[in-house]
């Protein structure tokens, strides 16, 4: 089989990585850019080269242990290979390239014995915890044979709860193809938003981990109402779509819905860690085969689910976590005959939560400080601008109607990726002027509010830096446009009257926006 040029690259990188004495280094490919055949070509290639190297092929789930297999022996059919996992029924523990499960292997390295590489797929499910058991296996392995070499291959180098995997976790990445070089490429399909007008809010849901409390999420967004008006869009919004997969935000929440779609006409079926495993294989072979076309699921296919036909993705789960939601996202972007893209239905807000999936990387930042945006909202009676959750206008008295079934007046519109981002220009109607506490020894700046209609865009001008630094030249230059042509500092900066823009063009980027332009008066 022909590899890509990527992969290619994938494989010189992390074997140049191990050469130059380095540990732990972590393959950054798309989901669908072909991650199995880059393990099984990897493995082969390091046979070839040291015949009696030992290698433990590891992840997290028992259908990616299954897909690695097969891919293996798909290119390489005398590969001297098993697999050990208790879901798959099988245990050949005395393999050369052992493929296997987490849950099956962490407390079992005795009987493995020596392994000399492990390649992780799906790394990003590692915590950094060294008591869990991707720890356990790695101390137990290490302590067998101290010079065992371990390797990663994920879509997202990051964890909700710990950050980037480099460099607690893993030490560095050798290689990293991007989604928007694999669609440029032509090895991936675009995903595109629908504007759809249900959303599942989420106030006063508790968190945990910086992740929603499922069983919270889960009474939030369950009720018969609104899952009705989502299951309505995803009919409306899919009946020119062949294959179909729906994210739900629990095991009843998924039942529920399923129900409903049923109940519609659609061929739907439900998938959840209660269903049995026969179940489960034949759901998963229809829908794979184009007999099912709808799936819905509760966190069992965002990660390791290949699926070229799907076309449509429904995400009824709101979350936090970046590398969930570019895992669920990346699950629709597969090639397949006629397919010109796949469409998003985020019913969870996801992407004005997290930004274009190309521009998540890593850890989000805390914006618990108080420096979140501040939606605005405009009083139907007066006209006077007011904070979104005021139900009472203070200028007019007006009452505002409560937003009944969680639907937006606006719909989203925002891209799935940064490619897709159109400018667009906001009227102001006031700024703001304030010291921004520089962070990690960083120089104080100014940060600038716009307040919009749309909500409050920010910028940060730094006049603190060095005069020759780039920040400052564009602090200058920012000043210059507004009629300020001498050197100042930012304490100057903030006693001066600057005039206010009519309006600004913007692009927002991931959680902030890039200021484009600003028309005066």
């Amino acid at each position: 089989m022909k590899l890509r040029h990527y992969q290619k690259s994938a494989i010189e990188k992390i074997l140049d990585y191990v050469s130059c004495g380095k540990e732990k280094g972590i393959l950054v490919i798309p989901t669908g850019c072909g991650k199995s055949l880059i393990i099984s070509e990897l493995c082969r290639t390091i046979i070839a080269d040291c015949p009696y190297v030992r290698i433990a092929v590891c992840t997290h789930s028992q259908e990616l242990v299954k897909q690695d297999y097969d891919e293996i022996l798909e290119i390489w059919p005398e590969c001297p290979c098993g697999i050990y996992s208790s879901g798959l029924k099988r245990k050949e523990a005395y393999k050369q390239i052992l493929f296997c499960g987490i849950q099956s292997v962490y407390n079992k390295s005795s009987v493995i014995g020596r392994t000399d590489i492990i390649i992780v797929d799906e790394c990003h499910t590692i915590s950094r915890k060294s008591e869990s058991m991707w720890g356990q296996f790695f101390a137990d392995a290490k302590a067998i044979n101290p010079n065992v070499q371990i390797m990663g291959l994920t879509a997202t180098d990051y964890r909700l709860d710990s950050g980037n995997l480099v460099p607690h976790t893993f030490h560095g990445i050798s290689y990293e193809y991007s989604v928007i070089d694999a669609i440029k490429d032509g090895y991936l399909c675009e995903i595109v938003s629908a504007p759809v007008q249900t959303h599942l809010k989420t106030n006063g849901v508790q968190k945990r981990g910086g992740e929603f409390v499922a069983g919270a999420l889960e009474r939030a967004v369950d009720t018969d109402e609104l899952t009705l008006a989502c299951c309505g869009e995803i009919v409306a919004f899919g009946s020119d779509r062949h294959s179909w997969l729906v994210f739900a935000a629990g095991n009843a929440h998924a039942q529920h819905i399923t129900d409903t779609l049923i109940s519609m006409g659609i061929d739907a079926r439900c998938v959840t860690e209660r269903t049995k495993k026969e179940d489960r294989r034949k759901a998963v072979e229809d829908h794979k085969a184009g007999r099912l076309k709808c799936l819905v699921n509760n966190m069992i296919f965002t990660t390791g689910y290949n699926n070229p036909r799907l076309d449509m993705i429904a995400c009824m789960r709101p979350t936090q976590s970046e590398g969930l939601w570019v895992q669920i996202c990346g699950r629709g972007m597969r090639l397949f005959p006629n397919k010109e893209n796949c469409l998003l239905l985020d019913f969870g807000r996801n992407l004005d939560r997290h930004g274009p999936i190309d521009k998540i990387r890593g850890k989000a930042k805390d914006l618990s400080s108080g420096e979140g945006e501040a939606p605005l909202k405009q009083c139907p009676n007066c006209f006077e601008p007011v904070y979104a959750a005021i139900r009472i206008c203070p200028a007019c008295g007006h009452e505002f109607p409560p937003n009944q079934l969680n639907i937006d007046v606006k719909p989203s519109d925002s891209a799935v990726l940064s490619t897709q981002i159109v400018p667009i220009e906001y009227p102001v109607f006031s700024v703001q002027y304030k010291h921004h506490k520089g962070k990690d020894g960083k120089p104080d700046s100014m940060m600038v509010i716009y307040n919009t209609m749309s909500g409050q865009i920010r910028e940060w001008v730094f006049f603190n830096h060095s005069i020759n630094s780039t920040p400052y030249k564009k602090a200058m230059k920012w000043a210059n446009l507004r009629g300020v042509n001498d050197a100042i500092t930012l304490e100057d900066a903030l006693q001066i009257n600057w005039p206010k823009p009519k309006t600004i063009t913007a692009i927002k980027d991931g959680k902030y926006y890039t200021i484009k332009n600003v028309l005066f008066d």
